[in-house]
């Protein structure tokens, strides 16, 4: 999401927003959508979506209107989809994480970034990437973020045997293609089953298939609000991906499937 500034309604406090109920905003019926995995809001065009798809497709990064209305299809230049699992937004550029690893045998994996375009009439961008390695074994993970304030970066294991799922980072300054980091382990978060992850105005949003917590920032850096925050639980529709709006005022999914729906929940403080 780029620079998030804490808005003075959380605060170190944390306080939980109120979660309004969903809504559905449209739904795509382009039907080479069908197994969508990655998400974030357009900057340039409100109401707007990127999106890419999962493991199986080719190296695209797609534009919809919230109605579900297809508005482009981009060629992402020197990246391959070998599992494409989640999209951040940060300091101007789009990353893409292909960090899936459904039989966990992957020794390293990759994120591809490039500049966030512009206009949604141009038909490539050339990708960037650097190589990602963790400090143990190899994790399946489908949830990134990218903290653009404090320049790191951030992978959510998707465990499926425990109550907790472990986080990795990695620190992103001067971060050139093609080289390769090595991750950490730097907070646990209650939650299994991670599908998708991502930074706002109120915190960071961490979801599984059905339900997701946001925890509170707490000074504004995303490893102490994951180790420290108190988690707001939050209800959200049947889905696999998950972005913020440009204003963090709602927060959009949208599932894998064909002709699936986007949804959206909005945060209120009354």
């Amino acid at each position: 999401m780029g620079v998030v500034l804490l808005p003075t309604n959380v605060g170190a406090a944390g306080t939980c927003p109120a979660f309004l109920s969903p809504v559905e905003a449209g739904r795509i019926t382009d039907q080479r959508l069908d197994e969508v995995s990655g998400l974030a809001a357009v900057r340039t065009v409100r109401r707007a979506l990127w999106l890419h798809e999962d493991s199986g497709n080719g190296p695209w990064l797609f534009a919809v209107t919230s109605q579900g209305d297809l508005r482009a299809s981009i060629e992402v230049l020197g990246a391959t989809n070998r599992d494409w699992e989640d999209m951040a937004r940060a300091r101007g550029r789009l990353w893409i994480g292909d960090i899936g690893d459904n039989g966990r045998s992957r020794s390293e994996i990759q994120v591809y970034w490039f500049t966030e375009p512009s206009s949604l009439g141009i038909d490539s961008v050339t990708a960037r990437v650097v190589t990602l390695r963790y400090p143990d074994d190899a994790h399946d993970a489908e949830a990134m973020i990218v903290d653009g304030r404090n320049r790191r970066l951030f992978i959510f294991e998707k465990q499926t045997s425990s109550a907790t799922s472990r986080v990795y980072g990695a620190d992103l300054r001067g971060v050139q293609s093609g080289d390769t980091l090595r991750l950490r382990l730097v907070a646990r978060v209650p939650l299994m089953s991670i599908t998708a992850a991502d930074l706002g105005r109120d915190g960071i949003i961490v979801r599984d298939y059905t339900s997701g917590l946001l925890f509170p920032w707490t000074m504004g850096r995303v490893v102490p609000t994951l180790r420290r925050s108190t988690p707001c639980p939050v209800e959200l529709p049947t889905s696999e991906s998950i972005a913020f709006s440009i204003s963090g005022q709602r927060m959009y999914s949208i599932r894998e499937g064909s002709d699936p729906s986007i949804r959206y929940v909005r945060l209120s403080y009354g």
